[in-house]
């Protein structure tokens, strides 16, 4: 029982920490996987913690206060996630971190699920889900007016 924990300490346990610790392998300047560069805002900050539990994988962006508009519509696309995150609609509070308040601005947080950041810790590409140049939020344009 005793090479049990040995195998898991001077195997598993190394080779989980390169995992996690591994840099992006994407390069943010190509933005070929975006449809559009209209509109486009990166997070300013990613927060990468699928072992706390649910809601623990988000990205937070800090919005222009003309996006606030009902008429706009925003989708959060991560590179390399075949689902779309999901924007909330309250502000982000309660999740331990600390954005400054900027003038004509607000923000928001896009979750994912947590086992996809555990598949792309298995893939040896959790770097990539960390960089910020990989989660956007794209806005679509106002709607038209309607006809009178």
């Amino acid at each position: 029982m005793a090479w049990i924990g040995l195998v898991f300490g001077v195997v598993i346990v190394p080779t989980a920490m390169w995992l996690a610790n591994r840099p992006p392998t994407t390069n943010c300047d190509d933005r070929s996987w975006l449809n559009s560069s209209d509109n486009v805002l990166f997070a300013s900050q990613v927060v990468i913690q699928p072992w706390y539990g649910r809601h623990n994988v988000y990205g937070v962006f800090v919005i222009p206060s003309q996006y606030r508009d009902k008429e706009y519509s925003g989708t959060v696309i991560v590179r390399g996630v075949k689902e779309r995150a999901e924007l909330s609609l309250s502000p982000t509070k309660g999740h331990g971190i600390i954005i400054p308040n900027v003038p004509d601005r607000f923000v928001r947080h896009a979750h994912i699920r947590s086992r996809v950041a555990f598949w792309f810790f298995l893939t040896g590409h959790f770097g990539d889900l960390r960089a910020t140049c990989n989660w956007a939020l794209m806005f679509t344009d106002k709607k038209p007016a309607a006809v009178k």
